[in-house]
């Protein structure tokens, strides 16, 4: 919610679904003009079971998966920004909310 708050303040908004079903729904129906940026402290994201095989034949959107470091991302991912976390509870969303900030700054510079 702080990274849609940061870009909402440059003038870019974005969509978001607080719900895990909600958001799963809008990846299965999203078109080739969407972008998608999904955080994943965990990298376990699609890891819940029967969902991974609904995703398989989904290859529409551009799907930008920001996790922390894990060995095998699902091959309808088509970016990947890995960062090195130590599983901490604690740091979990410290850690999504830098990377978040991070990225609108870069979005601001243009």
């Amino acid at each position: 919610m702080n990274f849609v708050d940061e870009m909402m303040m440059l003038g870019k908004p974005i969509y978001t679904n607080v719900s895990y079903f909600e958001q799963i729904d809008y990846i299965l129906h999203a078109s080739e003009e969407d972008l998608i940026i999904i955080f994943s402290y965990t990298g376990a994201y699609f890891d819940y079971p029967g969902l991974r095989s609904d995703l398989k034949k989904l290859k529409k959107p551009h799907i930008v998966f920001i996790s922390s470091t894990c060995d095998q991302y699902p091959d309808f991912i088509n970016q990947v920004i890995d960062f090195h976390s130590d599983g901490s509870l604690v740091g979990h969303p410290y850690t999504l909310m830098l990377v978040g900030s991070y990225i609108s700054q870069v979005y601001a510079k243009g």
